[in-house]
């Protein structure tokens, strides 16, 4: 299934339940949701654990769900209740499945994850990215962080989501979308179909020790063979080579010391005057052109330059 690797084996203990993660957020995009991944782990629990599907925007109960709740007309006490009801005397660690953490209000959302999860109820919740927040009202707390900031605070593994092996125009040299190309999309609802939800797509694993490192770890996912491998970027090998002048100016101030490639082009195409004096053989020569304004006396010995 994967290559045995440290960062594979922390993947499958994650998706596996057996490290001690209680809360994983997963953020996915417009351009990979988080469909697929949510497959995957599912796929990789144990066969015993019961899954506890909470819908904010899902209509019909996937087929892999033990118990499906809607909540979208739900308070999160009722929700928080309902789900320590549910499966209490199991053995085995269950697993609380959210589609969608969008629908929670900021103030409120640390709460929920807290009411919920437990050293027996692993919670893995999903956060779309591109569905813009409502602006608070006046009268609620304006220090309250932004919603994905404080997920990402509380989660204890990240799971990062995004297209990959697409080679187009707007398309980096490592097979992803580059951030202003996908902002532009975004604005105008652009979702090509070459590049959206495919079976092969990027992760990125955020995992949090207990000691509060945080350790980043990128893997490349194929949901149809279900393989996971360790995802190299071509700029990972370029950082390895000796750095140039040009790479070593590039970030040293907010001027421009560098040229650009048409500007290289246009100086190497300068003919440079010395380059004529070194064609003449052994010795070299002096080469002159007199212009209109030169004074210039044929009598006078020392005014021939040659």
């Amino acid at each position: 299934m994967a290559q045995s690797q440290p960062s594979l084996v922390l993947l499958n203990r994650l998706l596996s339940l057996k490290e001690p993660s209680h809360f994983l957020l997963c953020i996915d995009s417009l351009f990979q949701s988080s469909f697929h991944f949510t497959r995957e782990l599912v796929r990789c629990l144990p066969k015993e654990t019961p899954i506890i599907y909470l819908s904010f925007e899902t209509i019909n109960a996937p087929s892999f769900a033990t118990d499906f709740l809607r909540c979208d007309q739900r308070s999160i006490q009722d929700i928080a209740s309902n789900v320590s009801k549910l499966h209490k005397d199991a053995s085995s660690k269950k697993l609380v499945l959210i589609d969608s953490l969008n629908f929670i209000k900021n103030e409120e959302l640390a709460s929920f994850i807290r009411s919920i999860a437990d050293p027996q109820t692993i919670v893995f919740a999903t956060y779309h990215q591109n569905i813009p927040r409502t602006s608070p009202a006046q009268n609620e707390l304006k220090d309250i962080p932004p919603a994905l900031s404080l997920l990402q605070f509380i989660a204890s593994s990240i799971f990062e989501i995004s297209p990959i092996n697409v080679v187009e125009n707007g398309i980096s040299k490592e097979g992803t979308i580059e951030e202003e190309v996908m902002e532009s999309y975004v604005s105008k609802l652009y979702l090509p179909t070459n590049i959206c939800n495919r079976d092969t797509y990027k992760l990125i694993l955020t995992n949090r020790r207990k000691s509060g490192r945080a350790l980043i770890y990128k893997f490349q996912i194929d949901s149809q063979s279900h393989t996971f491998s360790v995802f190299t970027e071509e700029k990972d090998t370029d950082e390895q080579q000796p750095q140039t002048e040009a790479d070593l100016l590039r970030s040293l101030t907010t001027f421009s010391l560098t040229t650009s490639s048409r500007q290289q082009r246009a100086k190497e195409q300068v003919d440079l005057p010395f380059l004529e004096a070194q064609s003449f053989g052994a010795g070299g020569a002096i080469v002159y052109e007199y212009e209109k304004d030169d004074d210039y006396d044929e009598d006078d010995p020392y005014e021939d330059p040659f």
